[in-house]
């Protein structure tokens, strides 16, 4: 029990300071960014739930996530050659990722009913 509040601390503490340092970044330059540098969730676990591992726990390959790692890089290094805006590849890591969500879902599912 400790340890979920201790988490949950460390996360609101780490969103508490990187919602300060943008504002000394903004109020610094003068402007802002629209989509930041990191993209959000989607590329980051995306390849992770498209890999086979679970978000509400069990157990993967990490075979399974290396290769859902490389498609997701050659898909958004495709986009990017492509000329596609910004947008439209968060849009497409962003439906890769709710894909494999729904995907790791309904396997659960299936699991369950099965057993």
């Amino acid at each position: 029990m400790r340890t979920v509040w201790g988490v949950r601390f460390t996360l609101m503490f780490s969103a508490a300071c990187v919602a300060l340092a943008a504002i000394i970044s903004t109020t610094r330059s003068g402007i802002t960014m629209l989509y930041g540098s990191s993209g959000g969730l989607a590329p980051n676990l995306g390849p992770v739930v498209l890999g086979g591992i679970s978000i509400f726990g069990g157990s993967g390959k990490l075979e399974n996530m290396l290769v859902a790692v490389v498609f997701s890089t050659v898909l958004t290094n495709g986009l990017y050659l492509m000329h596609a805006t910004t947008g439209v590849i968060f849009m497409v890591s962003g439906l890769v990722f709710l894909l494999a969500l729904m995907m790791s879902s309904v396997r659960d599912w299936f699991a369950k009913i099965k057993a």
